[in-house]
C-alpha cells in the first residue's frame, strides 16, 4: 500500500494533494492591495486562486519585519505584496523566468505620487520636478521609491514610518513634496486634518512591481506546485471575475 501511494504522488506530482498555503501580510494596510482586518485586491486575488485550483489559503497580517522572519524559518510559507529588492531577492523565492524575476507574474504594478502643500509652486511634469528646495519625503524602506529619487537626481529623506508623519511634516514646512502610493494619497488626502492642506500632483513618480515570494524551504518541498500557483495568478489577474470582484477596468491588451 505504501508503495502504491509513493507511485501514484510520483504520478500525479504535489498537485495530486490538497495543501493550504500560509500567507502573511503587512499589518499596515496598503490601500487598495491589502488590509490587516478585511480583504484587499491583493486578498482576493490569492483566494481566487486558491480556489480555482481547489486549495485552500489562509492569510494572516503580522508586523512586516516578522512576515519576512516567518516566511523564512518556515512558520508561513509566503508573504504577499513583495519588492523584488536584494534583500528579499537573497532571502526569498519570486517567479522566475531564467535567471530573471518574471515581472509578468507580479501580483500588481502599483503607482506612487507626489503630494505638496496646497498653493505651493513645486511641480513635477513626469520628467523633471521644478522648484524643489531640499529632500524629498517617503517613508522608511520603501526601496523601489528610493531608487526611482535617485533615478531623478534629488535626495530623499526616509526617517518617518507612516505617510501621516510625513504628511504632518509636509505642513510643518519641513519639506515641500511626500511620495505615497496612489491608493494610500486618497485615503490620506480624505482625513480631515489634511482635506484642502494637501494636493496630489497629476503625474505619477512611477510605479513598483510587487510579487507573491515563498520561503526557500517551501519552494523546495513544493515547487511544481508553487510554480503552478503563480501561473494560476496570472490567469487570476486577467479574468473578467476577479475584475468584477475588486471592480477594475479592463486590462489593456
Amino acid at each position: 500500500m505504501r508503495y502504491l501511494l509513493t507511485l501514484l504522488l510520483s504520478l500525479y506530482g504535489p498537485c495530486a494533494l490538497a495543501h493550504e498555503w500560509r500567507i502573511c501580510v503587512d499589518l499596515n494596510e496598503w490601500v487598495p492591495y491589502t488590509y490587516p482586518y478585511r480583504d484587499g485586491t491583493l486578498q482576493i486575488l490569492v483566494k481566487m486562486t486558491a480556489t480555482r485550483l481547489g486549495q485552500q489559503v489562509s492569510i494572516v497580517p503580522l508586523p512586516w519585519r516578522r512576515c519576512q522572519s516567518e516566511v523564512a524559518a518556515g512558520h508561513q510559507d509566503g508573504m504577499l505584496a513583495v519588492a523584488a529588492n536584494d534583500y528579499n531577492l537573497a532571502s526569498f523565492i519570486f517567479p522566475r523566468r531564467g535567471n530573471e524575476v518574471d515581472t509578468s507574474r507580479a501580483v500588481v504594478n502599483a503607482p506612487f505620487v507626489l503630494l505638496r502643500r496646497s498653493g505651493s509652486d513645486v511641480s513635477w511634469d513626469g520628467h523633471q520636478i521644478r522648484g524643489l528646495q531640499g529632500p524629498v519625503l517617503y517613508p522608511h524602506g520603501y526601496v523601489d521609491i528610493a531608487a526611482r529619487l535617485a533615478q531623478l537626481g534629488v535626495a530623499g529623506e526616509s526617517g518617518a514610518t507612516t505617510n501621516e508623519q510625513n504628511a504632518k511634516k509636509l505642513l510643518a514646512g519641513r519639506a515641500q513634496l511626500m511620495v505615497i502610493y496612489q491608493g494610500d494619497a486618497q485615503k490620506l488626502l480624505a482625513l480631515s486634518e489634511f482635506t484642502g492642506l494637501l494636493e496630489q500632483l497629476p503625474e505619477p513618480l512611477g510605479a513598483s512591481l510587487s510579487y507573491l515570494a515563498v520561503g526557500k524551504d517551501f519552494y523546495l518541498r513544493n515547487s511544481a506546485l508553487q510554480e503552478q500557483f503563480w501561473n494560476e495568478l496570472l490567469q487570476t489577474r486577467q479574468s473578467e471575475a476577479y475584475r468584477r470582484a475588486v471592480a477594475l477596468p479592463a486590462e489593456r491588451p
